[in-house]
């Protein structure tokens, strides 16, 4: 305490109130420190609870385009295949 009077007194050049070290042990009591800590642990999951839910709706439609892109390309290239193998048939029975 006497740390805090003696910067106090180096900074100001005067006396700190005497209700100033009060006052800052009551905002630092540890009831008031956890609940305020609490309430803002509760405060922060309620903002990030629809962050989350947006995130995985965002991730739900990226995964739905990634697998119709893959169906497409599958779809693609046994059409090709099957194209590609008509012609050849067409080709080994006309030589």
């Amino acid at each position: 305490m006497e740390q805090l009077e003696t910067y106090w007194l180096q900074l100001w050049g005067q006396q700190p109130p005497k209700s100033a070290p009060e006052t800052i042990l009551a905002v630092l009591q540890p009831s008031h420190t956890e609940d305020k800590s609490i309430q803002l642990s509760q405060e922060l999951e309620q903002l990030i609870e629809p962050t989350r839910k947006q995130q995985a709706i965002v991730q739900a439609h990226a995964i739905q385009k990634v697998e119709e892109t893959a169906a497409w390309w599958l779809f693609g290239s046994a059409f090709t295949s099957a194209v590609a193998a008509a012609i050849a048939g067409i080709i080994s029975v006309k030589v």
